[in-house]
């Protein structure tokens, strides 16, 4: 989709499983980009005793795939935001929030023209919350009418992450 700034916008923030994160990240690599390659990251929830290891993973995949910058949310993601910090990633090119609109809000005032964006996480991570503070304004009005998740009831739904 067409982001904001004239930004892209790789929207799979339906659901996420280390499978599909990888498919996502094998995506962005390939993806015609002519700025910034940046990820917004939430929690792969359900994953039992592989969610650790599954959640530092993400720091190889965003190696591979030439990120720049990494949008996180999510307690388990602080494994992933650890992962990359051990491996040499600039601790200055993460950014760690508590709510999906906060994270859109930001990530809003960062793109720079030609950036693509790949959003993705679990559905309980509300991440399309972010998605629609980081959409051009002529696809907000193209898409929000029939945009998943975007019915007056759900999008009252809060977003409730989960305790420590």
């Amino acid at each position: 989709m067409r982001g904001a700034k004239e930004s892209f916008i790789l929207d799979d923030s339906y659901n996420a499983s280390p499978r599909s994160l990888e498919a996502a990240f094998s995506t962005l690599q390939h993806f015609p980009v002519s700025g910034r390659r940046i990820v917004a990251l939430g929690d792969m929830l359900e994953l039992g005793g592989e969610s650790l290891s599954a959640h530092q993973d993400v720091a190889r995949m965003i190696f591979e795939s030439g990120v720049s910058h990494a949008f996180l949310l999510g307690k388990e993601m602080r494994a992933a935001q650890e992962a990359l910090l051990k491996k040499g990633f600039p601790s200055d090119h993460i950014s760690f929030f508590e709510n999906p609109d906060q994270l859109g809000e930001e990530l809003v005032r960062f793109l720079e023209k030609g950036d693509t964006v790949l959003v993705k996480g679990s559905q309980g991570m509300r991440l399309e919350k972010a998605v629609e503070k980081i959409l051009s304004e002529s696809e907000k009005e193209m898409l929000l009418a029939r945009v998943c998740r975007q019915s007056p009831d759900w999008k009252r739904t809060p977003f409730l992450p989960e305790k420590e």
